[in-house]
Parts: C-alpha cells; sequence; structure tokens
C-alpha cells in the first residue's frame, strides 16, 4: 500500500443522530481500503471505538467477521440495526477489552475520540462521568492496545485513525503522542497519511493511520 492516500470523506449511509450535526463516522473507504490490503475473507476484525458501526457494517459486506466495543448504549443499539451479526457488537467499555468475551483477531482497526491536552475530563470515561486529563486518556489508550496486543493472531495488524489538532492556542499532537505510547506495547511498523477531500477538519486536511503489529 501507498503510504500517503486520498480518500473521500463520505458516508453512503445518513448521519442516524439527530441530536448533533458533528459525523465522526469512519468513511467507508478508509475500511474498505485497508480490510482489502490486510485482511482475508473470513478474518475476525475488531473496532474497539465502534461507535455507529461503520466498520462492522463494511467489514460484514466484505465476508469478514465483524466485532466492536462501544460504551454508548444508543450508539451500540444503532449499530446493531445495520449489521447481521448483531451480537459481535459489544456495549461495553473498550478499556475492558480482554473481559469482553472476544475472539482472536486477525485486524483491527478504530478511531479513538480525541481529547485535547487542555480537557479536564478524560474522554474515555466520559459516561462514567470520571475525571481524569490528556495523561490519563493517553495511559488509558496505552492499556486498551496492549489488550488488543493478547488477542491480536501473530500474522495481525492494528491501524489506529488519529489525527493532530491545530487549535486557537496551539497543536495538540495526539497522533505522535499516541503513537509513543502503543508503541510501548506493540511494534510500531509506521503510518499510512490520508488526504481527505472535503477537509478532515480539526485544522488539518489529513490524519495518520498508524499501523502496528503483535510483539514477537
Amino acid at each position: 500500500m501507498r503510504t500517503c492516500l486520498k480518500l473521500p470523506k463520505c458516508q453512503e449511509l445518513p448521519f442516524p443522530d439527530a441530536k448533533t450535526s458533528e459525523d465522526t463516522r469512519f468513511p467507508e473507504a478508509l475500511v474498505e481500503t485497508f480490510l482489502h490490503e490486510y485482511t482475508q475473507i473470513g478474518d475476525v476484525t475488531l473496532d474497539p471505538f465502534a461507535g455507529y458501526g461503520t466498520t462492522l457494517r463494511v467489514a460484514e459486506a466484505m465476508g469478514r467477521i465483524p466485532y466492536g466495543v462501544e460504551a454508548n448504549r444508543e450508539r451500540a443499539e444503532k449499530a446493531r440495526c445495520i449489521i447481521n451479526h448483531k451480537y459481535n457488537m459489544i456495549m461495553g467499555d473498550s478499556r475492558d477489552i480482554r473481559t469482553l468475551g472476544l475472539p482472536p483477531i486477525d485486524f483491527c482497526i478504530g478511531s479513538p475520540p480525541v481529547m485535547k491536552q487542555t480537557q479536564i475530563t478524560n474522554v474515555l470515561r466520559e459516561h462514567l462521568r470520571a475525571k481524569g486529563g490528556y495523561l490519563q486518556y493517553l495511559a488509558d489508550i496505552k492499556s486498551i492496545y496492549q489488550q488488543i496486543a493478547e488477542l491480536l493472531q501473530p500474522h495481525g495488524m492494528a491501524v489506529i485513525e488519529v489525527g493532530n489538532l491545530k487549535l486557537a492556542h496551539g497543536v495538540t499532537p495526539l497522533a505522535w503522542d499516541i503513537a509513543l505510547v502503543v508503541s510501548e506495547v506493540m511494534d510500531f511498523q509506521g503510518e499510512i497519511v490520508v488526504d481527505w477531500e472535503p477537509s478532515y477538519g480539526n485544522g488539518y486536511d489529513h490524519s495518520y493511520c498508524l499501523m502496528f503489529s503483535k510483539r514477537a
């Protein structure tokens, strides 16, 4: 695969949440591109931040066996409405992946909720109304991928789609910080830059797909 891709930032299905206009779903083209390159029919895939289930729907359509974890009950229930493997969409906390009864996985792709360095509430614990800043968020990301590494098949790959955040008060190097902490528990294989059309948002027109393999 090329190390720089140009992909359309669009969705086939309407956004299922009338409460907000912010559509944070994975574009189908991203999932299709990576599943075509790194998986085969029958492979088990995982999205640890499954949201409205785009990854599961695309994986299922491509003949893969999809699993997802989503902490928000409303999102998880809506995701179940668009897939056949309804109970492979698990309503749970991705920080507890090893307790959720997931099978060994061949491929993992996910985009964690973004967090600015200045935020006080850890977005990974928001549903618990628990405090915790950026450093705790990064520690949670590391723990999640340490648990994913335990499930990952020896030939498997984990992809984290994330961008840096350019804000009025400065830049949060989110992609680079996540690459650093996950590299402590998995082997970093480099990044693929995705140039989005229209713009990615958060001050940039691109994001990074960070590539990791199971540590030998």
